[in-house]
């Protein structure tokens, strides 16, 4: 999650609600180089938009300019698009810890009401000092008296008024990638599916997705859709799915039925007979 793309992704104007939501997606996903790559599914849940909505967005969004494919691919199947989002850097790479400078503007810009001593530069971030005219004398920012913003701690004056958030040492989970199924499953059956097995204690892995990918396909090659396939794995409290068990149990379905019918009237004179 990236701090600076997320405020970036609030100040944008997009004139629609359902884009501003999906940009604000795609920024708490962005890594330091405002990169990202959830995929499809993910962003349905993250946004509750349903996927023909969250698939045209996204072409607005590239239209608009915020953001753009970065020709990388990532993923078990190498089809997920690698996003980056266009512009965050132009509000983050001025006054960073790594430049040492307090700002990259000429210092008669930074500092209007004072001017630069002789014989000392100002600040910038090729030389990573702070300009001499910061004294009491002439009034400065980092005196004891007003509480020192630039702090060897945090390297730079413009620090957020908010407590800098901690990163979480455990590294979030990868999100699923369903791009290897025939199609995605509409949200109640996906989720029926999910439940059950979290009965069963059967973590849904990716290695789990693409086991039931090679099924789900034999099945769609039969004209069996994947939410049929599902919703019979919810029935049956079938933790695996192989298309072979649903064909045997239609098979028995039809024994049953020949067995259950009455015997006909001349059937029944024949046994008679005997």
């Amino acid at each position: 999650m990236s701090r600076a793309a997320t405020d970036w992704a609030w100040k944008q104007s997009l004139g629609s609600s359902s884009l501003k939501l999906l940009l604000l997606a795609f920024a708490d996903r962005a890594d330091e180089d405002f990169c990202c790559f959830p995929s499809i599914s993910r962003l349905v849940k993250d946004t509750d938009l349903n996927q023909k909505t969250v698939g045209s967005n996204i072409k607005k969004l590239e239209a608009l300019g915020v953001i753009e494919d970065t020709g990388k691919r990532k993923g078990s199947t190498g089809k997920v698009k690698i996003y980056r989002l266009i512009g965050v850097e132009e509000g983050v790479k001025i006054n960073t810890p790594k430049s040492g400078g307090i700002s990259q503007k000429h210092p008669s810009q930074a500092h209007k009401n004072q001017a630069p001593q002789e014989g000392v530069e100002a600040n910038t971030p090729k030389n990573g000092v702070t300009s001499n005219s910061n004294t009491s004398k002439n009034g400065s920012l980092n005196t004891s008296k007003n509480g020192s913003l630039n702090t060897p701690k945090n390297g730079s004056q413009n620090q957020s008024l908010e407590p800098p958030i901690e990163p979480n040492k455990n590294k979030t989970k990868k999100s699923l990638d369903y791009s290897c199924w025939p199609s995605m499953p509409t949200p109640q059956v996906l989720d029926d599916w999910l439940a059950m097995r979290k009965r069963k204690r059967a973590n849904v892995t990716q290695t789990v997705i693409n086991r039931f990918a090679k099924e789900l396909k034999i099945a769609a090659e039969h004209g069996v859709s994947v939410d049929d396939c599902l919703s019979e794995c919810v029935f049956r409290n079938w933790q695996g799915f192989e298309f072979e068990w649903m064909n045997r149990n239609a098979r028995l379905n039809q024994v049953r039925q020949v067995q259950s019918r009455p015997l006909t009237q001349d059937f029944s004179q024949n046994v008679e007979g005997w």
